[in-house]
């Protein structure tokens, strides 16, 4: 008997001691397995900010890789900033092509010097592929939802920057990638030889981050407008052109070429800049529109411009967006031009504008004398020769396409005229997610009535039900 027994215990053990090693062996594996399941579903984020709910766009562009992407980090693994980790983590898992690696500047300290004259912060990202690379500083991942003048007096005040706000890896970083692995990239030329104004450097920065290429052109010394060009801009010339620098461009609209002109009311149109605007239908009116007060911002020469439906303005209407623009001349049609020609207004004025000179006006009320409107502020010139469509493209300001006067619907506007020119049909812009979080604010008497229940109430029900479990037993 007592032999039946152990035999009876050694088979319970054997079996316990069995059924224990196939449970750790499941536990394992399935350690192993939520192990390759991404972090989406790993690590479901809580945080209402939503750090890494990425969007449409980027989840469409992510995943339409075809070609590997390698984002390297520049920091040690372990010393990597969390939250950009995390979110490269989750932004691999979109695609199989795309990787992620750190380089540890302590073990590379040359990497960056294949890919910037300056060596980047780190945490920096280098976006590459077969076709090119990308650096993204960190000073462009994590950003400021503050003008430059709010941290200027910021600054100033407590003498030293405050905490970036914004985090924008996800606008950044899929740029980047629609960059690298972007068969063609399409390419501004920028017309030089006349004094002409350079872009602010926030609207550089936006064509960079649009993926639209730029390069200097100067038609005293090319033959022609190059195959590759996209879009020629003139950007307000001081200087007038020359008959044959006139004649290359009207040939490259010809062949189906893209035109931006903007100008400055000191110099709308001198006499050959003015035979190309009049071969395409136009003409300027010099001096500076004011418009009455209800259509102006702040001052008279900010023109709260009317939007004319056409591609490039349609988005800002359906957004109710506007437009200001700022010290302006005016455009006017002419009269008569050749039929295969088609001149469409972008914006215009208010019926009440008027024009003043600048050097003899003596208020800027209306006053006699002064022609009346309205006036174009933009309008877009298209026609069809040989089968191909070319466009010409006026803008009576400036000052519009400075960094001062990026407000409201400005940039948008800007930024339409340069993707219908290069007929980039898709600009990438993804959502920044601002890393404020509003505070959880208790008013005086809810913490009172939080501290009873918690202190008070839900010990004393605790206890009671444990009572009365033990009653309950007692009396069995």
């Amino acid at each position: 008997m007592k032999t039946n027994r152990n035999t009876r215990s050694l088979r319970a053990g054997g079996y316990s001691i069995a059924l224990s090693a196939i449970v750790i062996a499941a536990v394992v594996v399935l350690n192993l397995l939520v192990g390759k399941l991404p972090s989406s579903i790993t690590k479901p984020e809580t945080s209402s900010i939503k750090l890494y709910d990425f969007d449409d766009q980027t989840r469409a562009i992510a995943e339409g890789v075809s070609e590997d992407v390698t984002i390297s980090v520049w920091a040690e693994k372990d010393a990597a900033d969390k939250t950009l980790d995390e979110f490269l983590t989750r932004y691999a898992a979109l695609n199989s092509r795309i990787h992620i690696r750190y380089v540890d500047p302590a073990l590379n300290p040359t990497f960056m010097e294949q890919y910037a004259d300056e060596v980047p912060a780190e945490n920096s990202l280098v976006v590459e592929s077969a076709k090119r690379a990308r650096v993204i500083d960190t000073g462009k991942i994590y950003t400021y939802s503050y003008t430059e003048d709010q941290l200027y007096q910021y600054y100033m005040y407590y003498g030293s920057l405050p905490s970036p706000d914004v985090f924008d890896a996800e606008n950044v970083v899929t740029n980047a990638v629609d960059y690298v692995t972007t068969d063609v990239l399409p390419t501004v030329y920028m017309l030089t030889g006349h004094n002409e104004s350079t872009l602010g450097a926030n609207l550089q920065a936006r064509l960079e981050q649009e993926n639209i290429a730029s390069k200097s052109l100067s038609l005293v010394t090319e033959a022609e407008v190059p195959a590759d060009c996209d879009l020629l801009l003139l950007a307000a010339p001081e200087k007038d052109l020359t008959a044959e620098e006139v004649e290359k461009i009207q040939t490259y609209i010809e062949n189906g070429g893209h035109v931006l002109l903007y100008t400055s009311y000191t110099a709308a149109a001198p006499e050959h800049l003015a035979s190309l605007c009049a071969a395409y239908g136009m003409k300027a009116v010099e001096g500076v529109v004011f418009e009455q007060d209800a259509n102006a911002y702040a001052y008279r020469y900010n023109l709260i411009a009317a939007l004319e439906s056409h591609a490039i303005t349609d988005p800002l209407i359906s957004a109710g967006s506007y437009v200001i623009v700022p010290a302006a001349h005016g455009i006017q049609t002419l009269d008569a031009y050749r039929s295969s020609l088609t001149v469409t207004p972008l914006l215009k004025t208010s019926d009440g504008a008027y024009l003043k000179n600048v050097e003899t006006m003596t208020s800027g009320d209306k006053e006699a004398g002064d022609a009346e409107g309205p006036f174009l502020l933009a309008a877009i010139a298209t026609e069809t020769v040989g089968g191909k469509t070319g466009s010409f493209i006026w803008v009576s300001s400036d000052a519009l396409f400075e960094d001062d006067t990026a407000v409201y619907g400005n940039t948008d506007f800007i930024m339409n005229l340069f993707g219908y020119s290069c007929e980039k049909q898709n600009a990438v812009t993804v959502r920044s997610v601002s890393l404020a979080v509003e505070p959880l604010v208790v008013s005086e008497s809810e913490s009172h009535l939080w501290s009873i229940v918690l202190t008070v109430v839900l010990p004393v029900l605790a206890v009671g039900a444990g009572l009365l479990i033990w009653f309950k037993r007692r009396s069995r």
